[in-house]
C-alpha cells in the first residue's frame, strides 16, 4: 500500500492513489505532524502539546480516540505504543522532497537542484490548520529555508546570464516585505541587466521609503551605489550588449528622481489602459501629467506591450511637423500614415504622445487614424484638454490637494533632501504643508520651491511667495493655474543670478535635450564664471531636467513651462548664437561620423540621435542661408545614422537639399564633404530601391572624392559601381570596376576595405566564381568584425549565404543567417533584419521548410512596406527564384494558410522562427 502525504495547501492524504478522508482539523493536524517526523516515533506529550495551545483535561483520551479513528483509514502505518506515535512506510511527503532539494542545492551551489526545489515550492503551507500550535513554528522554519535557497538561486541564475529568470525568482521575495538588503540589491542588479532600468530604480526607491518609514532608516552605502551605477547605466549593471530589454523602448526618458505619491492616479492609468486603447491624461501645465505618463509607461510588463515610443510634441506647429517626427521615432524611411501604421502594426506598441495641445487637431486625427489602422495599438496621451474621439478614456490629473496634501508634502521634502541631504525636519511639516497650499499642489511649483533649500531656509522661501505683489498663489480654475505656474517659474527666475539666468534663456533656443559640451561650446558667460559650475547651478534649482539614454549619454532639458518662459528672455547678439550653433553641431557630427563605422557606433548613434531635433535645425538653418559647407558636414554626418534607422526618403530629401544649398561651392575640402554625402545617398538609393539613382551618387561619390584625395570613398565608390554593373548592368564593365576597386583596396582604412570587398565579392559571384566570392567575402567578414563596421558585416554574411544556397547548402546557409537576422534586430536595424530573413527564404527551401520559408516571405512582405524595402526591386532575380522554389512545394491552401500566419507575425517572433531552423 502507498501513502503520500501533501502539506503544501490543505493536508491530503492518499493511499494506492486515492485521497483519504480524514475528518476534521485535529485528525489533519495529526497527520500532518507525524508527517513532518515521519519515521520517528512522537512521544504523546510532544503531540498533545503540537495540537493544542491549552490542552483540555481529556487531551489524552481525545488524542487515542482520533488515532483510532485514523488507524481504521490508514492501518498499521499508523503505529503508536509507549513510544509515541509514527507514520511508518510513507512514500513521499511533499514538504520532505522541498527541503532535501533545498539542502542539498544550499550546500552544494547548485542551480538544478536549486530549481528542483523552487518548483517543488507550493507556496502556503497546512492551509487548512491555521492556529494549531505547531503550524506557525513550522511554517516559519521552511519559508526560511526557501528564502535561504531562493536567495541563492536568484544569485546563480544572475551571475549565469539568466536575468529574467532571476527576477522571477526574487521579486516575490522581496514583494513579501523583505527587510533585507541583499535580496533588493540581487533583484534590482537583474532588472538593470534585463534592460528595465525603470524596474531597478523602483525596486530600490520602494525599499528605500519602507526602511525609512518602518525603521527610520535610509539605504546601506551599497545600495546607494547601486541605484547610483543604475542611473549612470555603468557598465557593472549595464544590459547586456547582446541582450534585449523585454520591452523595446524608445523616447522614453529615464526618471534620475524618485518617483512619489500619485498611487489612485496609477490604478486608474492601469485599469483604463485594460479597457480602452486611448487613454489621455488632462491637467494644468505642471501638474505632472509627463512624470505620470512616465511612469506609468515603464511600470509596464511585457505582458501588456512589446514596444514603447514617445514621442515629445511641445516644439511641433503642425500635421506636418507631427508627422515627420513620429516616423523618424519609430525609424521608418517615409513620413506617411501607411509606412507610419505599418510600423505600429508590428506587435503591441504603445504611442505615448506628449504635450498634445501644442497639435491637438493633428493628434486627434492621428489617433483616430492609427487606432483604426493597428489592432494592437494602444495610445497614452498627455493634454490639458481631451482629444474627445470616440473610446477615449479620459483621468483627470488633479494638484496635489485635500487627501493628496500628504504626498505634496513628501514630495517637498524628498526633492528638499535632494537639495539639501539631511533635510527632514518635523517641525517643518506644517510650514511645508502651508507652502503646498499657496503653489495649489502643483508638483513642478513644489519642486521649484524645494530646490530653493540649497541656499535659502524655509522662512526665506514662504517670505519670497508671499512678498510678490499682485500674485495669487491659490487659485482654483486651469487657466488660473497656467499663470500661476508661468509665475512660479519667473519667481525661480527672479532669484538666479545674472550669468545663470542668462545662460538659462541660451540653452532654451535649443531645440531638443543638449549635452554639456553643447552648452559649453555654443553658450556664452561672463569672464570668471564656468559654464559648467552654472548649468550644475541650474539643475540643482530644478530649472534643468537631466536625462540619460539607453546608452549612457547625459544631456539637459528644460521643461515645457520653463522653456517657454526661457525664450522669452533676451539673449545678447541672438543672430552669433544661432551662427555658432550651426557650427558647432556641423563639427560635432563630422567629428562623430567616422565612429559609425567601428565599434564606437552604437554611441556615435546614440548621441546623434540626442542630438537630432537641433542637428536638423542647425541643417535646415544652413541650408536655408546657403551656408553650403556647413549643410554638406551636417547632411553628411548624420547619413550613416539615417541608413542604419533606415530613414530611407526624409534622409534622401536632405541630402539632396545639402548638396543642392553647395552647387556652386568647390574646393578640396567641400569636395570632401559632397563626397561623404553622396556615399551615404549611394546606400539609401539603393535600399529604397532607386538603383538609377545609386548608381548615379556612386559616379559623383567617385569624382568628387578622387579631387578631395579621398583615398577611402574613391576606393568604395569603385566597388558600389561594379556592385551596381553586375546585377543591373553589364557583367565585363564590372569585372573592371571590381579590378579598380581591389587595386585601391590596399590603401584604404579597415572600414573601406570591408566595403569593398563586400561589393566584390558579389561580383565574383555574378561572374561564377563562387570559391573566389566565398574567400573575398570571408575577408570581408573578418575586417568587418575587426573594426566594428556592423553595415559591412551583414551583407558580408548575407552574399556568402547566397552563394551557399547556389551550392544547395541550405543548413549552412540558415546557420550564418540566423545569428546575422537577431544581431540586426537587437541592433535596431530593421532593414538589415529583413533583408536578413529574406535571403533565408531560398535556404528553407533547401530544407524542406517550405511553410516557414512563405511564413517569413510574408512578413518581409508585409513589413518591408514601412520602410520602403523591397527586394524585388533591389535584388530581382534572387527573390524571384527564393519565391519559386518555396511556391512549387506548397498547395494553394498551405499557400494562403502561410500569408495569413506572416501578416499577424511581429519581426521579432520571425527572427525567433528563423532561429528554430537552426540544425
Amino acid at each position: 500500500m502507498s501513502l503520500n502525504v501533501q502539506l503544501f495547501g490543505p493536508v491530503v492524504v492518499r493511499v494506492d492513489g486515492a485521497i483519504v478522508p480524514l475528518g476534521g482539523r485535529i485528525p489533519r493536524a495529526i497527520v500532518a505532524r507525524l508527517a513532518l517526523s515521519s519515521g520517528h516515533r512522537l512521544p504523546a506529550g510532544e503531540l498533545i502539546e503540537a495540537l493544542w495551545v491549552s490542552p483540555p483535561p481529556s487531551a489524552i483520551a481525545s488524542l487515542r480516540a482520533h488515532i483510532s479513528r485514523l488507524r481504521n483509514l490508514l492501518g498499521e502505518q499508523l503505529a503508536g505504543g509507549r513510544g509515541g506515535y509514527a507514520l511508518l512506510g510513507v512514500d513521499s511527503v511533499d514538504v520532505h522532497a522541498f527541503t532535501s532539494a533545498a539542502e542539498a542545492g544550499i550546500r552544494d551551489r547548485s542551480l538544478g537542484v536549486l530549481e528542483t526545489a523552487e518548483r517543488l515550492w507550493a507556496g502556503k503551507l497546512f492551509d487548512d490548520l491555521t492556529g494549531i500550535p505547531f503550524v506557525a513554528e513550522w511554517a516559519e522554519k521552511l519559508k526560511a529555508q526557501h528564502r535561504i535557497g531562493a536567495e541563492l538561486l536568484g544569485c546563480l541564475r544572475l551571475e549565469t546570464g539568466d536575468y529574467l529568470g532571476a527576477i522571477a525568482t526574487l521579486q516575490p521575495l522581496v514583494n513579501e516585505n523583505c527587510a533585507h538588503d541583499q535580496p533588493v540589491m540581487l533583484l534590482a542588479r537583474a532588472q538593470s541587466r534585463a534592460g528595465r532600468t525603470g524596474d531597478a530604480l523602483a525596486t530600490i526607491d520602494t525599499y528605500r521609503r519602507r526602511t525609512a518609514e518602518e525603521f527610520g532608516l535610509d539605504l546601506s552605502p551599497e545600495l546607494a551605489e547601486l541605484r547610483s551605477d543604475v542611473v549612470r547605466h555603468s557598465s557593472s549593471v549595464a544590459a547586456a550588449p547582446l541582450g534585449r530589454s523585454e520591452i523595446e523602448r524608445h523616447g522614453l526618458p529615464l526618471p534620475l528622481t524618485d518617483f512619489v505619491g500619485r498611487r489612485h492616479e496609477l490604478e486608474a492609468i492601469e485599469v483604463a489602459r485594460s479597457r480602452a486603447r486611448l487613454v489621455t491624461l488632462t491637467g494644468s501645465g505642471g501638474v505632472g501629467k509627463t512624470r505620470l505618463a512616465v511612469e506609468s509607461t515603464r511600470r509596464i510588463r511585457d505582458v501588456v506591450d512589446d514596444a514603447q515610443w514617445m514621442l515629445e510634441m511641445a516644439p511641433l506647429t503642425g500635421e506636418r511637423e507631427l508627422i515627420s517626427a513620429l516616423a523618424q521615432l519609430l525609424r521608418v524611411p517615409v513620413p506617411s500614415m501607411e509606412a507610419i501604421s505599418d510600423r505600429l502594426s508590428d506587435g503591441r506598441n504603445l504611442l505615448v504622445l506628449d504635450n498634445a495641445e501644442h497639435v491637438r487637431t493633428a493628434v486627434t486625427a492621428l489617433c483616430q487614424d492609427l487606432l483604426a489602422r493597428c489592432s494592437g495599438l494602444a495610445i497614452l496621451v498627455t493634454s490639458r484638454e481631451p482629444l474627445c474621439i470616440a473610446g477615449e478614456r479620459v483621468i483627470s490629473i488633479d494638484p496635489m490637494l485635500g487627501d493628496s496634501l500628504g504626498d505634496a508634502v513628501e514630495l517637498f521634502i524628498c526633492r528638499g533632501d535632494d537639495a539639501r541631504p539631511g533635510f527632514r525636519d518635523p517641525s517643518d511639516i506644517a510650514r511645508i504643508r502651508n507652502l503646498c497650499t499657496l503653489l495649489d499642489g502643483l508638483p513642478l511649483a513644489i519642486e521649484l520651491a524645494a530646490a530653493r533649500l540649497s541656499v535659502q531656509s524655509m522662512s526665506e522661501i514662504l517670505h519670497s511667495i508671499h512678498e510678490r505683489p499682485g500674485e495669487s498663489w491659490s487659485f482654483a480654475s486651469t487657466t488660473t493655474r497656467h499663470h500661476s505656474m508661468r509665475s512660479t517659474v519667473e519667481w525661480s527666475v527672479d532669484l538666479l543670478g545674472s550669468p545663470e539666468r542668462d545662460l538659462l534663456a541660451q540653452i532654451g533656443r535649443f531645440q531638443g535635450p543638449v549635452t554639456a559640451e553643447a552648452v559649453a561650446g555654443i553658450c556664452r558667460v561672463p569672464d570668471g564664471c564656468s559654464v559648467q559650475d552654472l548649468v550644475a547651478s541650474l539643475v540643482q534649482k530644478s530649472l534643468l531636467a537631466v536625462e540619460t539614454s539607453s546608452q549612457g549619454t547625459r544631456a539637459f532639458k528644460l521643461l515645457e513651462s520653463t522653456k517657454s518662459f526661457a525664450r522669452s528672455l533676451p539673449i545678447a547678439e541672438e543672430e552669433s548664437w544661432y551662427n555658432r550653433h550651426r557650427e558647432w553641431f556641423a563639427a560635432a557630427v563630422h567629428s562623430l561620423a567616422p565612429q559609425m563605422f567601428s565599434h564606437g557606433a552604437p554611441i556615435a548613434h546614440d548621441i546623434v540621435e540626442v542630438m537630432r531635433p537641433d542637428l536638423l535645425r542647425a541643417l535646415d538653418g544652413a541650408i536655408t542661408s546657403e551656408q553650403g559647407y556647413d549643410a554638406l558636414r551636417l547632411a553628411g554626418g548624420q547619413g550613416w545614422h539615417w541608413v542604419r534607422r533606415g530613414v530611407l526618403t526624409e534622409g534622401r530629401q536632405w541630402l539632396d537639399r545639402a548638396l543642392l544649398s553647395a552647387k556652386d561651392d568647390h574646393g578640396r575640402a567641400i569636395d570632401g564633404e559632397r563626397a561623404r554625402v553622396l556615399h551615404a545617398g549611394c546606400v539609401l538609393s539603393y535600399m529604397s530601391g532607386d538603383i538609377a539613382n545609386a548608381r548615379r551618387y556612386a559616379v559623383d561619390c567617385s569624382r568628387y572624392a578622387t579631387i578631395a584625395g579621398d583615398r577611402n570613398l574613391t576606393a568604395v565608390s569603385f566597388g558600389f559601381m561594379s556592385y551596381w554593373e553586375a546585377l543591373f548592368g553589364d557583367l565585363h564593365e564590372a569585372k573592371i570596376l571590381m579590378d579598380s576597386a581591389f587595386e585601391r583596396a590596399s590603401d584604404v582604412e579597415p572600414w573601406a576595405r570591408s566595403e569593398i570587398f563586400v561589393t566584390c565579392g558579389q561580383v565574383q559571384r555574378s561572374l561564377g566564381h563562387p570559391a573566389r566570392a566565398l574567400e573575398t567575402l570571408s575577408e570581408a567578414e573578418r575586417l568587418a568584425r575587426h573594426c566594428g563596421h556592423g553595415w559591412a558585416l551583414i551583407p558580408a554574411v548575407g552574399i556568402a549565404s547566397k552563394i551557399l544556397i547556389d551550392l544547395g547548402r541550405g543548413s549552412d546557409a540558415i546557420s550564418r543567417l540566423a545569428p546575422l537576422a537577431a544581431r540586426a534586430f537587437v541592433d535596431n536595424d530593421p532593414t538589415s533584419t529583413m533583408a536578413t530573413l529574406h535571403q533565408s527564404i531560398g535556404a528553407a527551401a533547401l530544407i524542406e521548410k517550405h511553410y516557414e520559408g512563405a511564413v517569413l516571405h510574408s512578413v518581409v512582405e508585409r513589413l518591408g512596406k514601412a520602410y520602403n524595402f523591397d527586394p524585388l526591386v533591389t535584388e530581382p532575380e534572387d527573390s524571384a527564384r527564393y519565391l519559386e522554389r518555396i511556391r512549387q512545394c506548397l498547395s494553394a491552401d498551405q499557400w494562403r494558410q502561410a500569408q495569413i500566419a506572416g501578416r499577424n507575425m511581429s519581426l521579432s517572433s520571425a527572427v525567433s522562427m528563423l532561429d528554430s531552423l537552426v540544425t
